[in-house]
């Protein structure tokens, strides 16, 4: 286990039926539909599959299949805090985020893949979530922030279409190069954009 993520139940709903829940050692459980997400390595595994019938074509696990294998972007050459934010600061997005997001906010990044700018942005005062649906990709996140002790900076397993967090959660939410990727792109993003305040 990684360890030392401390999970913050009051902001997370069940995915299945959106009720409350509550937390136990190793694993949370809905009080209302009984369902039980386990936790690995640090890492709440609340993805709940879109149960879609035939109607779409869901490319969920296509897509997760994928990054599994190629969790991106990686951390080869990065050591620490510092190389974090030498390559975070290279390019242009994650700097500009950086100087124009508030401290003392709540920011959650959907599909954060390896966390990296969650990470970054966690490095200030603000209170940042990244959830991705690729547990790999979440490890290497969670490795890094735990490794170099970003306290401001958690990760979740979830899927946009069941999300964890009650609408009107949080002031900024970030999604970057990720709807495309599912089936329904326009109804990701009516998912997420409920849960900004």
């Amino acid at each position: 286990m990684i360890g030392g993520m401390s999970v913050d139940i009051d902001l997370l709903i069940c995915p299945v039926c959106n009720k409350d829940l509550k937390m136990f050692d190793g694993y949370i459980q809905c009080l209302n539909c009984n369902n039980l997400y386990s936790i690995k390595d640090g890492i709440p595994l609340m993805f709940v599959p879109t149960g879609w019938n035939n109607s779409k074509y869901d490319v969920t696990e296509i897509v997760n299949q994928f990054y599994e294998n190629t969790p991106y972007p990686n951390y080869e050459e990065m050591e620490g805090i510092n190389d974090l934010v030498k390559k975070s600061e290279m390019g242009y997005y994650a700097k500009f985020l950086n100087e124009q997001i508030p401290f003392n906010v709540n920011v959650l990044e959907v599909g954060c893949g390896t966390g990296q700018l969650a990470n970054y942005l966690g490095l200030a005062t603000r209170n940042v979530v990244g959830t991705d649906m690729c547990f790999n990709s979440l490890h290497l996140a969670e490795a890094f922030r735990y490794k170099n002790k970003i306290y401001n900076t958690k990760f979740y397993q979830m899927n946009l279409f069941n999300p964890i967090f009650p609408e009107n959660s949080f002031h900024l939410v970030i999604c970057q190069g990720v709807l495309h990727h599912t089936s329904d792109p326009y109804l990701g993003f009516q998912s997420i954009s409920k849960l900004v305040k």
